[in-house]
């Protein structure tokens, strides 16, 4: 007897808990950097909560991402951050002037990141070199008119993972938080429940997200709940719902949407 299976995929807004970032011994405010309405400079927070001083240093890229959802990146000139290599007391703070001097977002949100370095140290009678953090804050340039969106491409189940395919049509980023997918069997109870960590979605970018499934629980599945959580400044659109059947092979799901 040939099984059916329904895939169904829901997109949900869902806010940031945190309004820094930080690495080993410095943390960063804000997490993120918005350049909107012709903005042409932001200030950048930098606090050392170690007992040592921190010296850190700047660099600047532009942010792409290829036909698969790869991150691309190349250096840049459009942003410029002053000074370009800071020292941090201990226990201090410390504040730096982020700049933009590239062209306007007209029609799509301008993308970067800008990598903050913590650089080694040796300190006396120690014999080695203590690591070195790295953190990279997403900066954009904002167009005046426009949104991000999200639409599901596919779901495909390959081996023992469900392949997720998200576009973002909009003319924004979206921030895709987790992947989840939770089996029923028919009376509805939950059989399992998966979660994978999302990421960044560019403007006119896909990604794929894989999701693992083992086989023994997805051949006592009868259905598949697949929610897709992002977030976003503003973003408001209704959920997005998927189907598709396993063509007589366990756990095998090919459903699409269409264009």
């Amino acid at each position: 007897m040939r099984m059916r299976w329904l895939v169904v995929v829901l997109i949900i807004v869902a806010g940031w808990a945190s309004s820094h970032a930080e690495a080993g011994n410095f943390k960063v405010v804000p997490i993120k950097v918005y350049f909107e309405n012709d903005q042409k400079v932001q200030t950048l927070t930098l606090r050392n909560d170690s007992e040592s001083d921190v010296t850190l240093q700047f660099e600047a890229v532009e942010w792409a991402q290829d036909a698969t959802g790869k991150d691309q990146y190349e250096p840049t000139k459009s942003l410029f951050i002053f000074p370009g290599i800071v020292t941090v007391k201990a226990g201090g703070e410390k504040q730096v002037k982020l700049g933009y001097q590239g062209p306007p977002a007209a029609a799509q949100e301008r993308t970067y990141r800008l990598y903050i370095t913590e650089l080694p140290v040796q300190k006396s009678g120690e014999a080695t070199l203590q690591m070195a953090m790295r953190l990279g804050v997403p900066v954009f340039v904002v167009p005046k008119k426009g949104k991000p969106a999200i639409e599901i491409e596919r779901a495909t189940m390959v081996n023992e993972n469900l392949d997720v395919q998200v576009i973002n049509p909009g003319n924004r980023h979206v921030y895709v938080k987790t992947i989840e997918v939770v089996g029923v069997d028919g009376t509805e109870h939950e059989l399992f429940h998966r979660e994978v960590s999302g990421w960044y979605v560019l403007p006119g970018a896909h990604r794929l997200f894989s999701v693992p499934l083992q086989k023994e629980p997805c051949l006592e599945a009868k259905q598949l709940r697949v929610v897709v959580k992002f977030a976003n400044q503003d973003i408001d659109q209704s959920p997005v719902s998927l189907s598709g059947a396993n063509q007589g092979l366990p756990c095998k799901v090919n459903a699409s949407t269409g264009r």
